[in-house]
């Protein structure tokens, strides 16, 4: 297996049986709250570029993230939960103005 698969997925090893074990625990829009004061905070002091990826499952995550400081944001768990609709409803939501 490709590498960037096993290091999204994040494997676990079950040493009793000696298995790789594939349960990825996805992120969830509550995770935010720590991620986007760290964000800001790491945009402000190093005056850098940053990307935001925990817990971004709708519009209003982006927005939030963005408001925050990062320019961009990922949403890898969205997209495995719901497939394609999630981009289409997430780019509906930012076109209607924010109104999320």
């Amino acid at each position: 297996m490709d590498c960037a698969v096993y290091r999204f997925y994040q494997p676990d090893y079950d040493v009793l049986q000696l298995k790789v074990v594939h349960d990825a625990a996805y992120s969830e829009a509550a995770e935010i709250r720590f991620a986007v004061v760290v964000d800001c905070d790491c945009v402000r002091t190093t005056q850098s570029f940053a990307a935001a990826t925990t817990g971004v499952q709708s519009a209003t995550e982006v927005i939030k993230y963005l408001l925050a400081g990062p320019m961009w944001t990922m949403t890898a768990s969205a997209l495995y939960r719901m497939v394609f609709h999630t981009f289409a409803t997430m780019e509906k939501s930012l076109l209607r103005g924010w109104k999320v």
